[in-house]
């Protein structure tokens, strides 16, 4: 029996208000050579049953039922790890593909061997306010540590999957970004502008509920990736030596370090740097220096430390 082309993995908790149309929308692909792995992370709703229904109806499914409550990056693991697909892609229980998103980004990777990764157009939309956007990254994928350009409609090389290892759940909101910046290290990217699929923002949206930790684990992966960017592609130096220099500093912060990042950025920027990096990290030594940079830095050091009391 030969394996499929394309392995989707679906995590999914709790996800019944929409799972029926995001597995008819996986299901009524044009491409129809892949497997569905759906990974249910101990759903206490509807949602096993649907799943079961549907598994039933197509062989393409496959079911895993994790023992206890794993959260996304684990579920993922678990998914690929039985992935038998040479490319590789997932999706979320509460967004829909277009009907030829699975065709176009294989025929993309089949005639390009020496793209490893490729992503799509998409549509945001709001249930709330029932208002749609077109959402397409102008960026060039050299431009991954400006934000994370690859949108929700994506496809990947199995091959080098295995390279880059597997998500980590270290970064529970932006698991996916991490394994991008990783995977922008192994390969190249391409962009197809095209829209493919549907991205829902509802309440229970889990990026729209816990922005600010995104924020926060934004910040430290970029801390941990841009200096092997910087040193992996010299070019970028120009760009991003100022934030090196950021980041050495929180390694070994010294009133001499920060008295260069003061004449790269400037004493505000150099404030709302140590700001940020407090109320990440939570040193005290951070709020002495940001002190020092005059008495109005001062007085809002000391504001900061009562309000994070």
């Amino acid at each position: 029996m030969t394996s499929p082309r394309i392995s989707i993995v679906l995590p999914t908790y709790n996800g019944s208000d929409f799972l029926s149309q995001a597995l008819d929308s996986i299901l009524n692909q044009t491409y129809a050579d892949f497997e569905l792995i759906i990974v249910d992370d101990t759903s206490t709703d509807e949602t096993p049953r649907i799943i079961a229904d549907y598994a039933k109806r197509d062989k393409r499914i496959r079911v895993i039922r994790n023992p206890e409550n794993q959260h996304i990056a684990a579920s993922l693991n678990i998914g690929f790890k039985t992935a038998k697909g040479q490319y590789l892609t997932w999706t979320s229980d509460d967004n829909l593909y277009r009907p030829t998103a699975l065709a176009v980004m294989v025929d993309y990777l089949d005639n390009h061997p020496e793209t490893g990764l490729v992503y799509t157009d998409w549509t945001r939309h709001n249930v709330i306010d029932r208002t749609e956007q077109t959402m397409h990254l102008d960026m060039a994928p050299a431009d991954i540590l400006n934000g994370c350009i690859v949108g929700p409609c994506f496809m990947y090389r199995k091959d080098i999957a295995q390279t880059v290892g597997s998500y980590d759940s270290t970064y529970p909101l932006v698991q996916d970004y991490d394994y991008w910046l990783r995977f922008y290290l192994k390969t190249s990217f391409a962009s197809i502008p095209q829209d493919l699929y549907i991205y829902r923002l509802h309440p229970k949206c889990l990026t729209e509920r816990k922005r600010q930790q995104l924020w926060r684990e934004t910040d430290l992966i970029l801390q941990k990736y841009i200096p092997l960017y910087v040193e992996r592609f010299p070019e970028l130096y120009e760009q991003f030596g100022s934030r090196c220099r950021q980041i050495a500093y929180l390694r070994h912060p010294s009133t001499t370090a920060l008295s260069d990042i003061q004449q790269d950025i400037g004493r505000r920027a150099t404030y709302r740097f140590l700001k940020n990096a407090y109320r990440v990290r939570a040193n005290p030594l951070l709020l002495k220096h940001m002190a020092g940079l005059g008495m109005k830095y001062r007085v809002k050091a000391w504001l900061l430390h009562l309000k994070g009391k």
